[in-house]
């Protein structure tokens, strides 16, 4: 196995491990043996444990979720609107679909990144967040929402929704059989929930 591709099973392993036991559950040994690997690969090509982790939360924000994040500019019209919101919504739960094992590490596990390594989680995540909020304001100042709606709170729905939608994928699929790795279900949730956002804050006439 080459240097890049042991590289790339231990972030795999990782994921896997981190979503299913957490940081703290999981040993070095143990992301050894998964990986198929021994402990001084890890510490050859991350450094440690945490060193691991904080690589395994970063190439998939940075170099997976930012990718998706940059359909979200800002708008004038209500057609535009509609249309980047959608495209987002659509890659996000494609891609939540495709990184099933990253996104629920990330959602386990965010408090312990912001606590191991606060910098990062500051640069990288309220960096998110006010894309989006940025996304919304501009869109409040194009009329297309309406200027009394608190843009702060109608992101964390937003965001939040989508997130939740993909951490509670499994359970979803076990009660109603509705998951996020059919096309079809994507589309219609996105499309039910941008035509509720709409309807609920849109301008009249806009």
């Amino acid at each position: 196995m080459s240097s890049d591709s042991s590289k790339e099973n231990i972030l795999k392993e990782a994921n896997r491990l981190f979503a299913e036991k957490g940081y703290t559950g999981t040993s070095v040994r143990e992301l050894a043996e998964a990986a198929e690997v021994n402990v001084a690969a890890i510490n050859y090509h991350f450094g440690s444990k945490q060193g691991l982790f904080e690589a395994a939360v970063k190439d998939f924000t940075q170099s997976k979720l930012s990718m998706v994040m940059m359909v979200l500019e800002p708008t004038k019209t209500l057609e535009e609107f509609k249309l980047r919101i959608t495209m987002f919504m659509k890659q996000f739960l494609l891609l939540a679909s495709n990184e099933h094992e990253a996104f629920r590490m990330l959602s386990r596990n965010l408090d312990t990144f912001a606590k191991l390594a606060p910098k990062d989680f500051k640069a990288i995540f309220v960096n998110i967040h006010n894309q989006f909020l940025k996304f919304v304001e501009s869109a409040q100042k194009s009329k297309i929402i309406r200027p009394d709606i608190d843009a702060e709170i109608l992101t964390q729905i937003l965001f939040g929704g989508l997130m939740d939608l993909a951490k509670n994928n499994e359970l979803r699929k076990a009660v109603n059989k509705k998951s996020i790795d059919n096309e079809t279900f994507r589309d219609q949730y996105v499309s039910t929930f941008v035509d509720g956002i709409l309807n609920g804050v849109g301008v009249k006439d806009a």
